[in-house]
């Protein structure tokens, strides 16, 4: 990038007398609003909604390569076009912020097109006519299918559809023989089509974020596929090999006479370059390591960033929804409606924080045991959930922190200073009458939150643990 503009044309007058004011303002005029020179290369970026001659700016820097428009919905979208289909170095064209994409099929020039945070549900049918067109990007859109036509037409090399609502490929997605790279990453894509295996070309697919429950069949024959090419150039490159050392050994046979008689040096063998310098790399929703999901199920409520999902309800059939995502780590529940705590929630191994603040309907008594069997978990907040009581049992989970603030308790579990890595334990706003003796032996805690609380009595063996 060789240069920016903001494209704004004024700048208000400094309100005042004071002089340092208008120093300060005239120096940020200058900085940011000050004429960009026509140079080959460099980028022009637009706010559409701020600009007052969007018209008059373009036709100021139309050496341009690269042109970002913002807030695109308040542009004329069809005089814009055509204007940029005037500019004879425009490659890469960036649009945010649209609601319309007409004139799209005046840029007949244009290799690049990015199309990010708009209102497009539709693929917009005046790319098919793009014939230099290589790189596409749409994402963060509502976009929902990918039409066959395109794929029919189109020699895109590199295509991005990431953050959309695509929940299949057309059966003809094989037809983009040019294709190198594909990013699908954080759709609600389940599965593939089985002309996907075509994609012969494809050197990077990015598949996080989707629903996918295992490595779909048609990357299992697009890997066999290159597995099978690898060997064949192999066995092309060992014959290579050997015909090349035969013709070398006689070469030198030859030249050793020659350096015999007079002493001269023997060359040096160029050796024969790599058999195959083909790389396939796969970025998976189901190989469950480092994804980043980004589109819920659409039954559910809530986000999920990274491997923490929060939700603002859910029931058994949520918990079960989720099972897909067996890479969480945090789960955090404001309002679960469910009567029963579903087994389901035994299948996120790397499940280490549970926060569950509202479960009216919940049967304690048997989601209580449930949730201490989860292998992982660390931390468990079940705050303001309405418990009454909680039964005794042995725990395995690993504990640290443990939060029953906000319920009505009038007893803890007898057992509950059995968890040995317990650090902190908070049973503020409850009805305790007394802490049962087990938490002396809690050889790790060391904090007990107790206020608002009915407790008369606390044991010696607690006494420099506890917070009223």
């Amino acid at each position: 990038m060789s240069a920016l503009c903001n494209c704004t044309t004024g700048l208000n007058k400094p309100v005042g007398r004071s002089r340092i004011l208008r120093f300060l303002l005239s120096s940020l005029a200058f900085f940011f609003f000050m004429p960009v020179s026509a140079s080959p290369g460099h980028v022009i970026v637009i706010d559409c909604k701020n600009h007052p001659a969007i018209l008059d700016s373009l036709r100021s820097h139309q050496k341009a390569e690269t042109i970002v428009l913002l807030n695109f919905a308040h542009a004329p979208a069809r005089i814009i076009m055509a204007e940029l289909a005037r500019f004879p170095e425009l490659r890469n064209v960036s649009i945010s912020g649209a609601e319309k994409l007409d004139g799209l099929e005046l840029l007949l020039k244009v290799k690049e097109i990015n199309i990010t945070e708009s209102n497009v549900n539709t693929f917009p049918s005046q790319l098919f006519l793009l014939p230099e067109l290589t790189t596409l990007s749409i994402d963060h859109t509502d976009l929902r299918e990918l039409p066959e036509a395109f794929t029919r037409t189109s020699k895109v090399k590199e295509l991005t559809l990431s953050h959309n609502r695509l929940t299949g490929l057309p059966v003809t997605i094989g037809l983009l023989s040019e294709l190198e790279e594909l990013n699908l990453s954080c759709n609600l894509l389940e599965n593939l089509p089985e002309s996907f295996s075509q994609l012969h070309r494809l050197r990077k697919i990015d598949f996080r974020g989707n629903l996918f429950a295992e490595q779909p069949p048609a990357i299992t024959d697009l890997l066999k596929y290159h597995e099978q090419q690898y060997e064949k150039a192999m066995a092309e490159y060992r014959e290579m090999v050997r015909l090349d050392s035969l013709r070398w050994q006689k070469q030198m046979d030859s030249l050793k006479k020659i350096h015999n008689k007079n002493g001269s040096l023997l060359p040096v063998r160029t050796m024969i370059g790599e058999p195959w310098p083909f790389t396939i790399k796969i970025l998976s929703g189901w190989e469950c390591r480092n994804n980043n999901y980004c589109i819920l199920p659409a039954n559910v409520r809530g986000k999920i960033t990274g491997n923490r999902i929060e939700l603002d309800s859910a029931d058994s059939k949520t918990i079960a929804s989720l099972v897909k995502y067996r890479c969480l780590e945090t789960i955090i529940i404001r309002s679960y409606q469910g009567e029963k705590m579903p087994s389901d929630l035994l299948l996120f191994p790397d499940l280490k924080h549970l926060e569950i603040t509202s479960a009216p309907l919940l049967d304690w008594l048997q989601a209580w045991p449930l949730i201490l069997a989860i292998p992982s978990l660390q931390e468990l907040s079940l705050a303001d959930c309405g418990i009454r009581k909680l039964p005794s049992m042995h725990i395995n989970a690993p504990l640290e922190y443990l939060s029953l603030s906000g319920n009505k308790l009038r007893k803890l579990p007898d057992n509950i200073g059995m968890i040995a890595s317990l650090r902190k334990l908070d049973v503020s706003k409850n009805k305790l009458r007394r802490l049962p003796e087990s938490l002396c032996k809690g050889t790790s805690l060391s904090e007990i939150v107790c206020r608002q609380n009915r407790i008369h009595k606390i044991p010696d063996c607690l006494s420099g643990k506890i917070i009223r």
